[in-house]
Formats: structure tokens, C-alpha cells, sequence
């Protein structure tokens, strides 16, 4: 056999203008927080809030009048009566008079006719007064309200990749979630006779697969996500809450189970039980519609789940039971059969 090579070759410049003009921008997407680091920020993010919120003392000591302290050296010294304290979280209610300070603690709030932080450090405590030998002027160790961040500033300037500090900083201004761009899916496939699965110990003239792991990891690694799940053997499930769209489902189901094989795919219910009748109904009638083989399951434990006043999750047994029922009737009414019950019990049931 002649080996004749490439029939044609481009330059990388012509490679990436190629892709430049065959690719289209991902769309926006918001995600919860707690999961947007690594993502590339896709709306620029405007503060709605000054951070700090109010006037408060950065460093340990008392909060006084400036003008108090006018004056106050080691040989005329000035004493102070101390009135209350006030803690971070925990204002002093109060007004401070003239020849009155009061303790207060990093980061918490000024107190009222106060205007600078005398150092802990610059005072002698005697009793309920403090004596000081060092003046301060006017709003010496005192932060104020949008020092930080003022309202109407841009926080964070899109496209931006969000790094952990980024994330404490759109926690600060009150963000729960941010648009970001939607990751890239890539989906890897590694062809040859001689391939064996990523991992397994070489045989004899096969060799393993190292180009899909390597591939993955890069993809993962710049912000995109491999499509695996098609190419599992193992029987999946899918959760299905209320926001899972009836075209969504479908897709999916194509996807992971394209040969539409019985047992391979079961799907979860999980809608809390005021939600069933109103969402259930339509990803039935949509399965059914497309002749898809799928196990239906009943999962009435995570939709029910409220916080008590403890502060432990909990589910109330009424809404438990509520759910189940409504989902055998959904299934009833539209001549489909729920297949299994999901329940979650801890060691002390």
C-alpha cells in the first residue's frame, strides 16, 4: 500500500478563522452561586447596595466624640465615661454625649453622636471610665456606609471568568445567582481497533485509550462539559422536578437511551405534593406520546422537605403520603403505571 498523506493541509490561520466562522456565541444562563466559580460571567453585575451598609469601627477600642479628645496628652490626660458597648450584629441603642464613649469591637456599628474609634490600645481603663492620653480626630478608624462597594458600581465586568473571590465579593452585595455563559457540551469520541477502555492494563497488540481522558480533562479544565451519559451501559435515572420541560425530557431520553431499550431509563418524580397534578400530568402524556420505555418512580421526600424551627430538615408525613397518592392517581388518569417509590429513612427509623 503507497502512503499518499494528506490530500490537503491548512495553515492554523486558516484553522481558526474556519472555526471562527462556523461557531456561534453560547447563550446566558443563571446558576446558584455556589457553583458559578470557574464560569464566564455573561451580564455585567451592578451593585444594588453600599458595603459597607452603615458607619462602622475598624479597629478594637472606644467610639467617642473627636472633639472629646482635643487636647489630650501624656501630661493632660482626658477622661471619658464609658455607657454601653456595641458589638458586631448588636447596635448600642443609645446616644453618645458629650464626655461619653462607648466599647466597640471591629465591624460593628457606630454608635450615635460618635465620630472616630479611639484605639484600645491609647486608653487606660479605670472602672466605668477611660482615660486617654492621645487625641483623634474626626473619623479616625471609621468606615463608612459604600466604602467598599457604593451603589450603582460595577462590581464585576463581563465576559469574566468568576474566581472564588469574585464569589465572595457577589455574596457581599446580596447575589444569589449569576448569568454566566453556557458551557460549551463537547461530546469525545476516540475510534480505533486497537483501543482498549481508558484505564485497562495493555494486551496484547491493543493498547489503551489515553486520549480521552487526556481530552477530557482539558475540556473540564477550560469550562466545557463532556457528554458521557449516552455512552453508559448501566440503567440511569432522572430526577424530574417542576421546572423539566416536556421537550427537555424528551431529548434527554433520546440521548442517553437512543436505542430506546426497556429498564435502561427510570425517571423520578420528586414535585412536592401541591405540585404533582399540575406538572406530572404533561411529562407522562409527552412520554407516552413518543413510545419512549421508561420506569416511572415516585421520590416524595425531597419535594416535601421545609427547614423546622430547630434548623433541622424535616417532611411533614401528611405531604409524604399526599404525594405518593397524588402520583398513583396522575398515573391512573392517564393509563400509565408508577413502577416505584423512592424513600429515604436515617439510622434512627
Amino acid at each position: 500500500m503507497r502512503m499518499r498523506g494528506f490530500v490537503r493541509r491548512s495553515t492554523v490561520k486558516q484553522t481558526l478563522e474556519w472555526i471562527d466562522q462556523n461557531s456561534c456565541s453560547l447563550q446566558s444562563e443563571s446558576v446558584p452561586l455556589e457553583v458559578a466559580a470557574g464560569r464566564v460571567l455573561s451580564q455585567s453585575v451592578v451593585s444594588e447596595v453600599d458595603v459597607p451598609g452603615f458607619s462602622r469601627g475598624m479597629m478594637d477600642g472606644f467610639a467617642v466624640r473627636a472633639e472629646d479628645t482635643l487636647g489630650a496628652t501624656p501630661y493632660s490626660q482626658i477622661a471619658l465615661e464609658v455607657i454601653g458597648q456595641s458589638l458586631p450584629g448588636e447596635a448600642f441603642e443609645g446616644k453618645v454625649l458629650p464626655g461619653q464613649a462607648v466599647r466597640i469591637m471591629t465591624g460593628a456599628p457606630m454608635p450615635t453622636g460618635a465620630d472616630a474609634v479611639l484605639q484600645a490600645e491609647c486608653v487606660e481603663i479605670r472602672s466605668s471610665q477611660i482615660v486617654t492620653q492621645t487625641a483623634v480626630s474626626p473619623h479616625k478608624h471609621v468606615g463608612h456606609p459604600g466604602e467598599d462597594i457604593a451603589v450603582g458600581a460595577t462590581v464585576l465586568t463581563a465576559p469574566r471568568t468568576l474566581r472564588p473571590q469574585d464569589i465572595g465579593v457577589l455574596s457581599s452585595i446580596g447575589v444569589a445567582t449569576v448569568e454566566v455563559v453556557q458551557m460549551p457540551r463537547v461530546h469525545v469520541v476516540t475510534t480505533g481497533n486497537e483501543l482498549l477502555p481508558a484505564g485497562s492494563k495493555p494486551q496484547g497488540y491493543n493498547i489503551t485509550d489515553a486520549n480521552s481522558p487526556m481530552l477530557s480533562a482539558l475540556i473540564e479544565r477550560d469550562g466545557g462539559h463532556v457528554e458521557f451519559c449516552r455512552g453508559i451501559e448501566n440503567p440511569i435515572g432522572i430526577k424530574c422536578g417542576p421546572t423539566l420541560k416536556s421537550e427537555d425530557l424528551i431529548n434527554l431520553c433520546n440521548k442517553i437511551n437512543p436505542k430506546n431499550e426497556k429498564g435502561k431509563i427510570t425517571l423520578i418524580s420528586r414535585f412536592g405534593h401541591e405540585n404533582v397534578e399540575k406538572f406530572l400530568p404533561k411529562l407522562i402524556r409527552s412520554i407516552k406520546k413518543e413510545g419512549l420505555n421508561v420506569i416511572w418512580s415516585c421520590d416524595p421526600m425531597h419535594g416535601n422537605t421545609i427547614k423546622s424551627t430547630s434548623g433541622y430538615k424535616t417532611r411533614p408525613f401528611n405531604n409524604v403520603v399526599k404525594e405518593v397518592k397524588n402520583v398513583f392517581e396522575c398515573h391512573q388518569s392517564e393509563g400509565s403505571f408508577a413502577g416505584g417509590l423512592h424513600i429515604e429513612m436515617t439510622g434512627q427509623d
